[in-house]
């Protein structure tokens, strides 16, 4: 971790909703509840 409050980035190959696809099916996997999911945009 950095000094950025521990939040990390990382670039990914996949559009942003493609990402979020993918990070929420793992999560699921892993029995983690995705309950909310928040739209941006810019």
């Amino acid at each position: 971790m950095n000094a950025n409050n521990g939040i990390i980035s990382q670039l990914s190959q996949y559009s942003v909703p493609a990402t979020i696809d993918r990070f929420a099916a793992i999560l699921e996997v892993k029995g983690i509840t995705v309950f909310a999911r928040i739209r941006s945009t810019g």
